[in-house]
């Protein structure tokens, strides 16, 4: 028996010992778990903190995208803007080009006619001064012609000689007056 309550003392001893090294392993695993929960609320805390940090992140980079957003808005309305105030000038350019081509068009077309004109002109002049060259020289050949008559004529004057009434010498008296207020006088010296 002696062996036998050596066995259980030394069990019981071994007993205590395991629960001696039981409560000190579940003292080591309480303390650890208290670490680990005490680990896990400041990853939790941490969590938390990254948590909002990434949504304030999130929210910048929202609010960068929308002003980024804006940005590109403007430069594509700007840019939009651009085309179409280039467009508008370019139609201007062409529209003002294409009147000052139909002005010079219509300048030249204007030119030609009035050249024309003037040169119809001074032809029609050019023939006038020949029709005008023609009959001094017909009334130059009829001038001499008449001056070789009256030659003649005084040569021969009683043959050639006509009986006058009084009136018609007094017309021709009246011719004669003109006479010197004319530039030729001998249109009306022939018909005297």
């Amino acid at each position: 028996m002696e062996i036998l309550l050596f066995f259980l003392l030394l069990g019981v001893l071994l007993l205590f010992i395991l629960y001696i090294n039981e409560r000190n392993k579940n003292k080591e695993i309480d303390n650890i778990n208290t670490e680990i929960k005490e680990e896990n609320k400041k990853i939790d805390n941490e969590n938390q903190i990254l948590k909002e940090r990434k949504e304030n992140i999130e929210k910048e980079i929202e609010a960068r995208q929308n002003t980024l957003d804006n940005i590109q808005n403007t430069i594509n309305n700007a840019n939009e803007v651009s085309r179409q105030a280039f467009v508008n000038y370019n139609d201007l350019l062409d529209k003002e080009y294409d009147a000052k081509e139909e002005d010079f068009n219509t300048s030249v077309q204007l030119l030609e006619e009035s050249y024309a004109e003037i040169q119809g002109e001074l032809l029609a002049k050019l023939d006038q001064i020949k029709e005008d060259l023609d009959k001094m020289e017909s009334t130059r050949a009829a001038a001499i012609q008449a001056q070789l008559k009256e030659e003649e004529i005084q040569n021969k004057q009683e043959y050639y000689s006509l009986s006058i009434e009084d009136i018609d010498k007094r017309e021709v008296r009246v011719l004669q007056s003109i006479e010197n207020e004319l530039r030729d006088p001998r249109p009306i010296r022939m018909i005297i």
